[in-house]
C-alpha cells in the first residue's frame, strides 16, 4: 500500500485494477455507445441489448459474494425505506398522490421490503450465518 500522497506522483491514484475498469469501460462507451447516442437520445432509451451487454462485461453494478446477500438486501431496502419516508415528509399530503413520483417512490421502496424475501426473513437467514 503506498502511504504516499497520489499528488506526490510517487503513489498513483488508481489501482492496476482501477486501470482495467477505466479502460473496459472506455473501450465499451467508445464502441457501444458513441455511435449511436445521439439516435439514443431521440428515442428516449437504449437498446436492452446494451444493458445486457454491460451486464455480462460486470459494468451493471459490483458482484455480491452469496453469503452476505441477504445482509446487503436487507440493509439497502431498509435505507431505502427510510430515505424514501423522510422525503415523502417534504410533500405532505401530495406524497400520497400518484400523480407525484414520490408517491410511486415510496409505493416501490415499501415492496422491496418484501420481495426475494421480506426483511424479517433476512434477519432470520443473516442471525443463521452469524451462529447466532
Amino acid at each position: 500500500m503506498c502511504r504516499d500522497s497520489p499528488a506526490s506522483g510517487r503513489c498513483p491514484l488508481f489501482t492496476e485494477d482501477h486501470e482495467a475498469f477505466r479502460k473496459l469501460a472506455r473501450e465499451f462507451v467508445e464502441k457501444e455507445i458513441g455511435p449511436h447516442y445521439a439516435d439514443w437520445e431521440k428515442a428516449g432509451h437504449m437498446p436492452r441489448e446494451t444493458y445486457e451487454k454491460l451486464g455480462a462485461l460486470g459494468m451493471m453494478g459490483m458482484a455480491i459474494p452469496e453469503e452476505y446477500g441477504g445482509q446487503v438486501k436487507l440493509f439497502c431496502t431498509e435505507m431505502q425505506g427510510r430515505v424514501v419516508d423522510r422525503c415523502l415528509q417534504l410533500f405532505g399530503g401530495y406524497g400520497y398522490m400518484m400523480e407525484y413520483p414520490i408517491a410511486r417512490l415510496y409505493t416501490d421502496a415499501r415492496v422491496a421490503r418484501i420481495y426475494a424475501g421480506t426483511s424479517e426473513v433476512m434477519k432470520v437467514i443473516i442471525a443463521k450465518s452469524l451462529g447466532l
